[in-house]
């Protein structure tokens, strides 16, 4: 009697353990979905988070490129007009519509030409004689300064945040008497 006892406990538990972890699961089945919605809103939340401030990474360093590709070539027309000026033949003057598209050609593909924007020239030093000026052939002793500014919208948030943020980029480059194209 004794053994049947303790095996009718036994199956009891057993049975009362059963129902209860039955019970247990159909209580749990609306937190499963609920934690998964939470959980997985805020990962796709992280991840858009990710490509807008990816872009705006790229899109500063593609500005940041374009700057410094325009004021190399910007100096480098300047330095082939100042040799000209002495004596070579062939040279171009650097005007701003020639920086622009040196620009252009290197913030593309992420500053598309169609909303590149316009970029400002300053020739300081003795480059304000180069093509034209003066008679007198300029001397070289001067810098040019390239600067651009652009307005940058986020891709995914851009009906959450209105606001954009402007991103600027500055670059100078040395002009010198040699030509170096």
């Amino acid at each position: 009697m004794c053994k049947t006892d303790i095996l009718g406990k036994t199956k009891f538990r057993q049975r009362l353990t059963w129902y209860l972890s039955l019970r247990d699961a159909r209580s749990r089945r609306g937190a499963a979905a609920i934690e998964f919605a939470i959980g997985g809103m805020t990962l796709l939340l992280f991840f858009f988070l990710l490509i807008d401030l990816g872009d705006l990474a790229v899109t500063q360093y593609s500005l940041d490129n374009g700057v410094g590709v325009s004021a190399r070539y910007a100096a480098v027309l300047a330095s082939n007009a100042i040799y000209s000026s002495n004596g070579m033949s062939g040279a171009t003057c650097p005007n701003t519509s020639l920086i622009q598209s040196a620009f252009d050609a290197a913030a593309a593909p992420m500053i598309p030409s169609s909303s590149a924007p316009e970029i400002s020239v300053d020739w300081s030093g003795t480059m304000t004689k180069v093509c034209g000026g003066s008679s007198t052939a300029p001397t070289p002793g001067g810098w040019v300064t390239v600067s651009a500014a652009y307005v940058w919208k986020p891709l995914v948030f851009a009906n959450v945040f209105s606001s954009v943020i402007n991103l600027k980029a500055t670059y100078s480059y040395d002009v010198m008497l040699a030509p170096l194209s």
